[in-house]
């Protein structure tokens, strides 16, 4: 719903990008290319050119490649125009569980990791679970106005620390 009112008012649809991580290398992979039915490029790996990762590829072939990460564009900005991919871990504002925005010190900054499940993109991953967010997750246009006004401060791969692991829902 929300994501139709934004086309109607810009005149534009979400900009398809994906980013990808070699497990392997420990990088942030250029030059990749995926086939429609999901698959790489026969894959030689990677060679690192000046610092980056950039994919050593035979494009006839196409093969799966269980080390490689894709992460898609969210097709949203956060709060300061950076944008969020599958993968990033996300800070917010966020108040207890039980509606105790009003109640002095209940109010406290969360992060959580943006996820695709059931045909939407998502939050998992919580630093924190008693949380007012985790409890609205099921309300499309809740989720989507937390991530929009949060901020992108790292990723699952750079950053892994800055996440719990327990499962938000």
């Amino acid at each position: 719903k929300m994501d139709s009112v934004l086309r109607k008012e810009t005149g534009t649809m979400r900009e398809i990008k994906f980013r990808a991580w070699d497990e392997k290398e420990k990088c942030w992979v250029s030059g990749f290319a995926i086939h429609q039915s999901g698959m790489f490029s026969d894959w030689a790996g990677c060679k690192k050119v000046n610092g980056q990762c950039i994919a050593d590829a035979n494009w006839q072939y196409p093969q799966k490649i269980p080390y490689i990460k894709i992460m898609q564009y969210t097709g949203l900005k956060d709060k300061k125009g950076v944008e969020i991919y599958e993968g990033d871990i996300l800070q917010f504002e966020d108040v207890g569980e039980d509606g105790y925005e009003y109640i002095e010190g209940y109010d406290f900054t969360n992060r959580a990791v943006v996820t695709f499940e059931d045909g939407r993109f998502t939050l998992d991953k919580f630093m924190d679970t008693n949380s007012a967010v985790v409890a609205e997750l099921n309300e499309h246009e809740e989720t989507h106005s937390t991530i929009l006004s949060s901020e992108v401060i790292g990723n699952i791969y750079d950053n892994p620390n800055l996440v719990g692991e327990s499962d938000g829902h």
